[in-house]
């Protein structure tokens, strides 16, 4: 579906000059992401457990790896693709740097000062998420074409969305 959406995107230009430029979200995450939704993302999801002191559960060996990108971070890569005069082009929105995801547990329980130890779940047979194991976005197009580079890096992130969550949930 996302293949077929940016071929929509290209032939809408390509027939009606109807301008766009689009955005490929890495794994955003920060303040007022919905920390409890059923879908909501893993970094909430790891400090829901923590917060609760339950163990952090991780499917898979942990190995998986992915880009995070702070919610501000990708507030001003949005930003920057409005305010840029290039069109008809797609843009990674990430930090290019991969973390996995028993590293990313590591740090979130070192920042909790939590001694919780962390349980494996094997994938079941039918789980979509065994098929994707690594995703990261190049980021040189972007910080080419429209000036974008991450601040925050992951570890600042995510103490900034502790203190968040800490003085609002």
């Amino acid at each position: 579906t996302k293949i077929a959406g940016e071929a929509m995107c290209r032939a809408f230009y390509d027939r009606y000059g109807l301008d766009y430029v689009g955005l490929r979200y890495m794994n955003v995450y920060g303040p007022h992401q919905d920390q409890t939704a059923a879908y909501t993302g893993v970094i909430p999801i790891m400090l829901n457990k923590i917060d609760t002191n339950e163990q952090p559960v991780i499917n898979g060996d942990g190995s998986q790896a992915y880009d995070f990108i702070d919610v501000e971070d990708a507030g001003r890569c949005n930003v920057l693709a409005l305010q840029a005069d290039v069109v008809d082009e797609f843009y990674n929105v990430g930090t290019g740097v991969q973390t996995s995801i028993r590293e990313l547990c590591d740090s979130i329980l070192k920042m909790k000062n939590s001694d919780l130890k962390v349980q494996y779940n094997p994938y079941s047979e039918d789980d979509a998420r065994q098929m994707v194991q690594n995703r990261i976005g190049c980021t040189k197009k972007a910080e080419r074409d429209l000036g974008f580079k991450y601040q925050y890096d992951l570890k600042q992130g995510l103490q900034r969305l502790i203190d968040w969550r800490e003085k609002n949930l």
